[in-house]
């Protein structure tokens, strides 16, 4: 039971060096997962996004619409909000 503790108080901490938002990488960008915050961490981290998870930004629709990200073996659509909670780490290919 411990080790379930500690493992989800992970989650809410911060890894180190994390640079940007994931509704800041441009499309086709990747990034590691550092943190996920905001309202809805808990269905994020249901759909896969979890601290050291790669992502990729696969389309960004104009105006503010929603991001099309690649992740593990699927891909999810994102409102910019949601993304916004996302904190991540560019990664090279």
């Amino acid at each position: 039971m411990h080790n379930i503790v500690s493992e989800y108080n992970k989650v809410d901490q911060p890894a180190p060096h994390c640079e940007c938002t994931l509704d800041c990488l441009a499309n086709g960008t990747k990034g590691e997962v550092c943190s996920v915050t905001g309202p809805n961490r808990c269905r994020l981290a249901e759909l896969g996004f979890s601290r050291g998870c790669e992502v990729e930004v696969a389309r960004k629709s104009a105006f503010g619409g929603p991001i099309e990200v690649r992740l593990r073996s699927y891909r999810v659509s994102l409102r910019v909000e949601e993304a916004s909670g996302i904190t991540v780490r560019a990664v090279e290919d």
